[in-house]
């Protein structure tokens, strides 16, 4: 059975899936992000990009994956980030 947190505000902005080997999760930014440990990076928009990451160990939970979050939560709320 698959298992998934949906979250948002006025906007949906992350999406978070419980798998055997841990989490997946996927948010919404309004930029690309180049980085080693984003799997997918899929342009929804002109000004929306999807990511997706596997989070497998607490330490995956850092400094740069909260600030992503927020930034992903910011513009989900309609806020500016």
């Amino acid at each position: 059975m698959k298992s998934a947190i949906n979250i948002g505000g006025k906007r949906h902005y992350a999406m978070i899936y419980v798998e055997e080997d841990g989490l997946k999760v996927e948010f919404v930014l309004s930029r690309e992000l180049r980085e080693m440990r984003v799997l997918r990076s899929q342009r929804l928009s002109q000004t929306r990009y999807s990511h997706s990451l596997k989070l497998t160990k607490e330490s995956d939970i850092n400094a740069q994956f909260m600030a992503w979050m927020r930034e992903a939560r910011s513009r989900g709320s309609g806020l500016p980030a």
